[in-house]
């Protein structure tokens, strides 16, 4: 009776204690599956706020100055959103790099 039991449980326990590594390894790469395709998401969604400016914002030799000024004031406005999207966006990088550096340099220890 306890005999089979207990050499059924041992079993079960060693089945388990093999799969329990394997769960983790696919948990793990499945997070990190995941955390790719955020950041492509994310990197994807910065990259669409960066607008070109148009050509109906260039000044012309006919322009009133209070056009140009208005012109000015506009290209002016989406220059430094670009300039703040593509910071982040850097900034993101950087992180993302120095994690991994220091995530590797732990496991070295």
């Amino acid at each position: 009776g306890t005999a089979g039991n207990t050499q059924e449980a041992a079993a079960t326990a060693a089945a388990a204690n093999e799969a329990a590594p394997q769960l983790l390894k696919n948990t793990v790469s499945n997070i990190k599956k995941r955390k790719k395709a955020a950041d492509a998401a994310w990197r994807a969604e910065m990259k669409s706020k960066i607008k070109a400016i148009p050509d109906s914002l260039r000044i012309m030799p006919d322009d009133s100055e209070a056009q140009k000024k208005k012109k000015k004031r506009i290209a002016k406005r989406l220059k430094a959103n670009n300039r703040a999207v593509t910071m982040e966006i850097k900034q993101k990088d950087k992180a993302n790099s120095w994690q991994k550096f220091a995530q590797k340099t732990k496991k070295k220890r």
